[in-house]
């Protein structure tokens, strides 16, 4: 097969499970509007719209982001680990390159819900859902570093906490990648170490998000590796149900005791079954031909970002303008309704019309190049994946 052919059949999935993560983070955060009317901690809201079907969304849909975070590990595995230690690529364009991928929308974000949330205060002498809106938490946001400290609180743009801690990751990459320390059994001793890092809670709030991206980059590793799609496929199927039978014994045997414990075993089940979910993903999907259907699943993904940072200002302003006595107008249908088509909308025209013209100016201007195909998700990482996936078949 062709590059372009390649990348039209083989990873495409990748873009549509992407944006139907985004998805169901929006409809997870729905609970957000019930805010000043119940204990949004105490538990699941039952009175949430369409709840017997989508309570699966509303109760884990948070799981989401540890999906992200694997995705992550394995684009960047496969587009910036072989450029790193060729030294193709040095330090300052890398982080250049994350800085116009990721800041923009970010500060646009920071200042609206900054803006907002003075409103919301004057209004009800609280803020929305994060309490922490003063100068010293919006100085960490303002860096992007608002998640890097242990028990950190929610602040400003709330979603933003993930990739506040994937941008640490990012940096822990490249080093680890130029050191050499996670070239062949090097990340499988790094993964081991990170979770050994998880149970006694150290590098917290980092080591959960580095434990998923380092075995999302061992994914990416398996992909391009050689090994038949399919057999990937059924070994990390295994594993998963391997996973579910031994923590689940382990869970409640441990129930009451080491809560960090209780919480790996939750996320060594996590990640086997969200990696058999990107695997089914790229084999589901790899095989479609028609240019329409490329293209439309192409700008879903590629709206993912825009959509996961932007919900909650929509939140935020939805809220201040229905100014709701009570939460029953939350619990209609057309609320949710609205809520997630206008996600969708502005996620789409932010995009389109702010996030890709601003990151490929910026790179014009500052280092004389786009590129544009360094944005996960985009055509290079498929490309390469892809590759090596042609090998297999």
């Amino acid at each position: 097969m062709k590059g372009a052919k390649t990348y039209i059949t083989d990873l495409i999935g990748i873009d549509l499970l992407r944006f139907a993560l985004s998805l169901i983070v929006v409809i997870n955060h729905y609970y957000f509007f019930y805010f000043r009317f119940v204990d949004v901690n105490a538990g699941i809201i039952r009175s949430q719209p369409y709840f017997r079907f989508l309570f699966f969304f509303y109760k884990w849909g948070h799981c989401s982001v540890q999906v992200f975070w694997l995705i992550s590990g394995l684009i960047f595995q496969c587009i910036y680990y072989e450029a790193i230690i060729l030294r193709d690529i040095a330090f300052r364009e890398y982080v250049f390159l994350r800085f116009t991928r990721l800041y923009p929308l970010h500060f646009v974000t920071l200042v609206a819900v900054a803006i907002m949330q003075f409103f919301y205060f004057t209004e009800y002498g609280e803020f929305f859902m994060a309490q922490s809106e003063d100068l010293k938490h919006f100085a960490l946001q303002l860096l992007y570093m608002g998640s890097w400290y242990p028990h950190f609180n929610h602040s400003y743009n709330i979603p933003a906490w993930s990739v506040s801690l994937e941008i640490f990751v990012y940096l822990i990459f490249y080093i680890l990648a130029v050191g050499g320390f996670i070239r062949n059994k090097g990340l499988h001793l790094v993964i081991l170490i990170l979770i050994f890092f998880d149970i006694f809670d150290i590098l917290d709030p980092f080591a959960e998000c580095m434990t998923f991206f380092f075995c999302g980059c061992l994914l990416g590793r398996f992909i391009t590796s050689g090994v038949p799609l399919r057999n990937l496929l059924s070994n990390y199927a295994l594993l998963s149900l391997f996973a579910l039978l031994i923590a689940g014994g382990g869970y409640f045997y441990l129930s009451g005791t080491n809560v960090h414990t209780r919480n790996l075993l939750i996320d060594v089940v996590l990640i086997a079954i969200c990696s058999t979910l990107i695997l089914l993903f790229i084999l589901v999907f790899r095989d479609i031909t028609s240019t329409w259907w490329i293209k439309f699943i192409k700008n879903l993904g590629n709206m993912t970002y825009s959509m996961y940072m932007i919900h909650f200002p929509i939140q935020l302003a939805i809220y201040l303008t229905l100014r709701p006595e009570d939460d029953s107008i939350f619990n209609q249908p057309a609320t949710l309704l609205i809520f997630i088509a206008t996600s969708l909308i502005a996620g789409w025209l932010t995009f389109h019309y702010f996030e890709k013209p601003l990151q490929k100016y910026l790179r014009v201007k500052f280092s004389g190049s786009p590129h544009e195909a360094v944005v996960e998700g985009g055509k290079e990482a498929h490309t390469k994946i892809a590759r090596g996936v042609e090998q297999k078949h």
